[in-house]
């Protein structure tokens, strides 16, 4: 659902590449600690 966000707006948005940047090191620790949470 983020990735969708934020592909269309990479696209337009030049800027967007730092969020996406941002928001993959936040996602990758949210995905390891769910299955390790669970």
């Amino acid at each position: 659902m983020i990735r969708q966000v934020v592909v269309p707006k990479a696209t337009t948005r030049p800027s967007a590449s730092i969020s996406l940047a941002s928001e993959v090191p936040m996602l990758r620790p949210r995905v390891m600690s769910s299955p390790t949470q669970v």
